[in-house]
């Protein structure tokens, strides 16, 4: 998970209607990791299948690192776990 490691900034959005949210993301080596936007949300990357999946208080889904204008970017697309909205975040690496 150390590639993934670091410290993030951007935006996260639900169907929901609540718009966009501005998110610092937080991954630590072990794939754990803090999200602090309105509320605090805590949560663990892993490798399942093949495939980079989260999993944390408010949501789930995956995430991909992916480059995009020569920046590194953490992508994630889940699905909120109250109410089942699909959820997108896009974080552009700041550490």
């Amino acid at each position: 998970m150390k590639e993934f490691a670091g410290t993030c900034q951007g935006y996260g959005r639900s169907t929901y209607g609540s718009g966009q949210i501005a998110i610092t993301e937080t991954v630590r080596d072990d794939g754990t990791y803090t999200s602090v936007g309105q509320s605090v949300n805590e949560g663990k990357i892993q490798l399942v299948d093949g495939r980079m999946i989260y999993d944390s208080t408010f949501s789930s889904g995956t995430i991909n690192l992916e480059e995009r204008a020569g920046k590194q970017m953490l992508v994630f697309s889940g699905t909120m776990k109250r109410a089942g909205q699909q959820f997108t975040g896009e974080y552009v690496r700041t550490k």
